[in-house]
């Protein structure tokens, strides 16, 4: 690896979408979730269940874009609250993209839940501060 003297540095920018059972549904709809720009490397996604969703059968939740509903979360269980894993950390969208949500529940549908989750992105050429070398 090679060492750079390049000292421009910046700082992760962070999306946040909210979301409940409500606007989930009906089971495996796709919804808009956020907006990464051009030139965004999605650095990581975390899944945060605030309430956990109540479906008889599974509560599955998958973060996705337009290549893949499952490209960062593939089917986390949300039938518990707090924090869940997330994968597909370092895609690049030379030209911008929209990430989408997808929840799916087997047998009766939640009567509640909500959840947050958030995108930590970067922007190729972006600078926010230099640092001193």
């Amino acid at each position: 690896m090679a060492f750079t003297t390049d000292p421009d540095r910046q700082y992760p920018l962070v999306a946040e979408a909210t979301l409940s059972y409500a606007d989930l549904l009906p089971s495996a709809t796709l919804v808009n979730l956020v907006k990464v720009p051009p030139g965004a490397v999605v650095t990581n996604v975390t899944v945060y269940v605030d309430t956990l969703f109540d479906a008889a059968g599974t509560d599955l939740f998958s973060v996705g874009d337009t290549d893949s509903a499952t490209t960062f979360v593939n089917g986390v269980d949300v039938s518990s609250t707090g924090a869940k894993t997330a994968s597909g950390f370092g895609k690049k969208y030379a030209d911008g993209d929209t990430l989408t949500a997808r929840y799916v529940h087997t047998s009766t549908a939640p009567t509640q839940g909500s959840l947050r989750v958030y995108v930590e992105y970067v922007v190729e050429d972006r600078i926010n501060e230099v640092q001193v070398s």
